[in-house]
């Protein structure tokens, strides 16, 4: 048996199988977004990243020059639009580069190509300096084979990943004048994320690298080698990255200061002939520990078709034979189907914006081609029930709080019951099945009750199993406070 996992006070969601050990009569299913309806015509920009910033959201976004395009193109734009419930959005006048008019909302342009794929966050880093609350990352890489032959290839200090800082997101000044995360080979033609991970305590970033894709055909003399297990690390390597060889993947560094990055890690996620153009990575902001990515993927040889794929990653230590950031695959289909609309199977059509974030007491939102999609909180995935009772039961974990609070929801005739167990799985007296409070209805963070016991305090700092007892109901998310 392995040792207890620790999860403190920390909320934990049923995206994985991190603590899950044995499901009866129970799915685990992952749920899809609907659209909310509120925007018919939808917003402008590409790569999209949605920040919540007090009482105030902010949308940055790409906008590019037209006919001509190519990564580095020095008419790109970084443009940013508010909101006060991030629902319904602004364009600001902020004249910091045009003054008033059509364009009045860029916050940055320029300086190619530190211009391009410009990625801010908002930095929660304890001791981050006040003219520094927002970072970003841009730029590209010399290796790329799209730019005309009468634009001059990029030098090799131009090539790679430039860190900028911000009060406020809107005025912005690089922080070193060189690239910061640097690749050997043709890499960063993406949406380059970085955040500040509580967990792990550390800025980590995932960017775009290109993988052998082993269901590629050998043309003469070419070699496609076989794939090897994620954490792979660089170590200056260069390779030959080749569009009909190579499938586009994703990398891990991480840093302490953001100027200073340790050496990219390949995290190799994807199925065989899989290309994911996109991570979207980020922390939850319920459960920080866990990072929620919602990837595009590219279907090219199907009209350059695209979906939304659903995936995590753990940080800070998550234990259980777990790898520090690390992406799981637990659920393999869309989240994001394109839908009927004929615009949405088109070259690259789909994309979701970076974050998901609360608009009501009960849903979460983001966007995928300018339209707002909406989600239960807590609720990318499940463990459900139908009319036969099932039963789950937890690897054993150790606990602090006094209160188990969980996220559910029952049909009329459902019900929800909670015991716990030894390691061994002997029932622990007064926490039994029949000690246990019936519990029915729709609860974001209903409290579980007991019979005999007001709290839980004689279980808390002690190994324990949890068992679940669901009829036609299903519970997304639990924690202990």
């Amino acid at each position: 048996m392995n040792a207890p996992i620790y999860i403190g006070s920390r909320r934990e969601l049923f995206v994985d199988r991190f603590l899950i050990d044995t499901l009866n009569n129970l799915e685990h299913v992952l749920h899809h977004p609907w659209p909310a309806g509120d925007n018919t015509e939808p917003l402008r920009g590409s790569y999209v990243t949605i920040i919540q910033d007090g009482k105030e959201y902010k949308r940055f976004y790409r906008e590019n020059p037209g006919e001509g395009y190519y990564d580095g193109h020095p008419d790109e734009l970084t443009c940013l639009d508010v909101s006060r419930d991030g629902i319904h959005w602004k364009r600001p006048e902020l004249g910091v580069f045009n003054p008033v008019g059509e364009n009045s909302n860029i916050v940055w342009a320029g300086d190619p190509p530190r211009n391009h794929n410009f990625s801010p966050f908002l930095d929660e880093n304890p001791e981050a300096l006040p003219e520094e609350r927002y970072k970003a990352l841009a730029g590209t890489h010399k290796d790329d084979n799209g730019r005309p032959a009468d634009v001059p290839p990029l030098p090799d200090i131009d090539s790679g990943l430039y860190a900028f800082s911000s009060p406020d997101g809107i005025h912005w000044k690089k922080m070193a004048a060189y690239p910061v995360i640097t690749f050997p080979e043709y890499a960063f033609d993406s949406q380059n994320i970085t955040f500040w991970s509580e967990a792990e305590a550390c800025y980590v970033c995932y960017f775009r690298c290109w993988e052998e894709n082993p269901l590629a055909e050998k043309g003469p003399g070419e070699k496609v080698s076989g794939e090897k297990g994620s954490g792979e690390k660089v170590s200056g390597e260069k390779r030959r990255v080749s569009m009909r060889t190579h499938q586009r993947s994703i990398a891990r560094s991480t840093s302490k200061d953001y100027l200073n990055w340790r050496e990219p890690v390949r995290m190799k996620p994807n199925f065989p002939g899989e290309h994911l153009y996109t991570s979207q990575i980020h922390p939850y902001y319920r459960a920080p520990h866990i990072y929620i990515a919602l990837p595009t993927r590219f279907m090219s040889e199907r009209g350059s078709s695209t979906d939304i794929m659903f995936m995590t990653a753990r940080g800070g230590g998550a234990g259980a034979g777990v790898d520090e950031g690390k992406f799981d695959r637990t659920f393999t289909g869309a989240f994001v189907k394109p839908g009927p609309d004929p615009a949405a199977w088109g070259n690259r059509s789909n994309y979701a914006s970076l974050n998901t974030y609360q608009t009501s007491p009960t849903e979460l939102s983001f966007y995928v081609r300018g339209i707002r999609r909406i989600l239960r909180i807590d609720g990318f995935a499940g463990i459900r029930s139908f009319s036969e009772p099932g039963t789950l039961i937890t690897k054993p974990f150790i606990f602090t709080g006094t209160k188990l609070v969980m996220n559910y929801a029952a049909s009329a005739a459902g019900s929800i019951k909670v015991s716990f167990l030894t390691p061994d799985g002997v029932p622990v007296t007064g926490f039994c099945a029949h000690d246990s409070i019936e519990v029915v209805g729709d609860e974001i963070d209903g409290v579980i009750p007991f019979k005999a016991f007001p709290g839980l305090g004689s279980l808390s700092g002690k190994p324990v199993r949890m068992q679940v007892w669901l009829k036609e109901a299903e519970i997304f998310s639990f924690t202990f406070n």
